[in-house]
């Protein structure tokens, strides 16, 4: 029951969303290889919403010092994801 709730909450966030088009905003999403973040990692990028369906904008402009964020972010991760792993084995 509680799966079903957040999934209609989800729907209406989706359809909000699309109220706001031209827009994009930060999700965590799996990744696509995107800005070169590693792919199948959860990550949050910035996304467009539309019809119920999320699409990674592309094409932004990175600069050294926001480069080095988000490389070190999606290291923290994966070793995170490498971690929760390793206590269900």
């Amino acid at each position: 029951m509680v799966f079903l709730k957040y999934s209609i909450e989800i729907k209406y966030f989706f359809v909000a969303l699309n109220v706001i088009q031209g827009t994009y905003v930060s999700m965590g999403v799996y990744s696509d290889g995107s800005y070169g973040i590693q792919q199948g990692l959860i990550y949050s990028f910035p996304v467009t919403c539309e019809k119920g369906e999320w699409k990674i904008v592309q094409g932004l402009n990175i600069d050294e010092f926001s480069r080095g964020k988000l490389d070190a972010t999606a290291q923290e991760l994966i070793e995170e994801k490498a971690l929760a792993h390793s206590c269900l084995n």
